[in-house]
Formats: structure tokens, C-alpha cells, sequence
């Protein structure tokens, strides 16, 4: 058996319902997502925040080393993905700054907490270093920088969502749904679900 692997969107999208987990991991039916115009606008800000602060360390962190958009894999967590930045203080903390195409409402989704805690998971397992707070920069709100503590709950709940997702591929379980009238108008698989 293949070595199961996920990217945070895919535990982003198993907490909008977890029939995208059966349908994309174990139905193999792709979502085309690449057509949604949200998505393309968000690659396209990664792009060109890439290649802005390519020479930018945060003075305000004690940046002492920045790794550009590395390709993270964590074989114990089954995680894998690119981050934005992961940045790595004075003092060895090792920090992971996002890039949202979004507007800050004065409020943290706790998505924004699920993705930073599976980047944490990754920074655990790849360089042996706890992760206690990561940094989202809003490109919509003037690129607002806005610190996100995590706590020992946030790994614990990621590593929930991680065991649900694996027990639905290993057993091949048709998950119940999320069922919301606005989700499922938005969902690629409205058409296959049942």
C-alpha cells in the first residue's frame, strides 16, 4: 500500500465535509479546483509575495534566517505541502508566516489555526522544534501581520483530522456529510454526493 500523504487543503477541505476526503483520496475523482476564481487569486499573490520579499528578513522577530516557499514532508504526520515562509529567530524559535488573500476582520478563523498547527506538525517532525505561534499576513487588509499563538489543544485537534482522514481512506468509509445548502451549491462534488 501506498504512503498516504496530505496537504493542508485537503485538511481544509475535509473540514468542509469530509466527503472530499472519499471522493479525492479514495475515489480518485479530481475537483478541478484550478477553475475557482478564489484559488487563482490566492496563487497569484503567493507568486508575487515570493518574489517581493525574497531579500526581506522581519527585524521585528529577530529574523536571523527566512526559508522561501520549502517543500515540507512529515512521513510521521502524513503531511506534506509548501509554506510561504518558515522563519527561524535569534533565539532558535522557528516560526511559519502565511500569506492570505484576505481582509483582517479582527477576528482568527479557526482555520487560520488548523493550517499554521500542520505546518507546525511538519516543523516538529522535520527540524525537532516546537512551534508556539506562527504569523498570517493579510495582502487585502495592507498586508496586516497578525501573530497566532498555538497551544498543545491546536496539535491535538489537527491530529484528530488526521486519524479521521486516514480511518476513511484505510477502510474505504463513505463518510456522512456536511450537510449545508450554501456548501454543497459551492462543492465541486455536489453531483456525486448522495
Amino acid at each position: 500500500m501506498e504512503e498516504i500523504f496530505f496537504t493542508p487543503s485537503n485538511v481544509m477541505e475535509h473540514l468542509f465535509c469530509p466527503r472530499f476526503t472519499y471522493f479525492m483520496q479514495v475515489m480518485r475523482v479530481p475537483q478541478h479546483e484550478e477553475k475557482r476564481e478564489k484559488v487563482l487569486a490566492g496563487r497569484n499573490i503567493h507568486e508575487r509575495k515570493a518574489e517581493e520579499n525574497a531579500g526581506y528578513l522581519r527585524k521585528r522577530l529577530d529574523v536571523k534566517e527566512k526559508i522561501i516557499e520549502p517543500y515540507l514532508v512529515s512521513p510521521r504526520y502524513h503531511l506534506k505541502g509548501i509554506v510561504d515562509e518558515v522563519l527561524i529567530t535569534g533565539s532558535g524559535e522557528y516560526i511559519v508566516l502565511d500569506y492570505k488573500f484576505a481582509e483582517y476582520k479582527e477576528v482568527l478563523f479557526d482555520t487560520y489555526k488548523t493550517q499554521l498547527s500542520i505546518y507546525g506538525l511538519c516543523i516538529r517532525d522535520i527540524y525537532q522544534a516546537e512551534m508556539v505561534r506562527g504569523f498570517i499576513v493579510f495582502t487585502r487588509s495592507s498586508n496586516k501581520l497578525v501573530e497566532v499563538p498555538l497551544s498543545k489543544d491546536d496539535y491535538r485537534k489537527v491530529a484528530v483530522i488526521l486519524n479521521e482522514m486516514l480511518e476513511i481512506i484505510q477502510a474505504e468509509m463513505y463518510p456522512k456529510g456536511k450537510r449545508s445548502r450554501n456548501k454543497c451549491m459551492d462543492c465541486t462534488y455536489r453531483k456525486l454526493c448522495v
